[in-house]
């Protein structure tokens, strides 16, 4: 599989963790970048498995993380379950 993502914040992205369940092996797989990308931007594609089968059906996106910098200095990561149509943050130093 293979994705990319249109940073629409007003901070730069620092991580993008996009958490995938192959349905095929019932096993769990992630999309992730670390590559920079500042508001306005769009990823370059990255990639990871996914189903043998190559069907769309046979994945479900259940999570998501994605880091920021801050003006501050700190980094916010934002967490969002699918399943639970939750979000949660915090902010670090690093």
């Amino acid at each position: 599989m293979e994705t990319t993502f249109a940073n629409n914040s007003q901070y730069p992205i620092t991580g993008y963790d996009l958490k995938i369940l192959i349905k095929d092996k019932n096993e769990t797989t992630y999309l992730t970048t670390y590559e920079t990308v500042m508001p306005g931007e769009t990823s370059p594609k990255f990639d990871g498995f996914g189903p043998q089968t190559q069907d769309p059906n046979d994945y479900e996106i259940i999570g998501l993380t994605v880091y920021a910098k801050k003006d501050n200095g700190k980094t916010l990561a934002i967490e969002y379950d699918f399943k639970l149509d939750e979000a949660t943050w915090h902010e670090y130093t690093e």
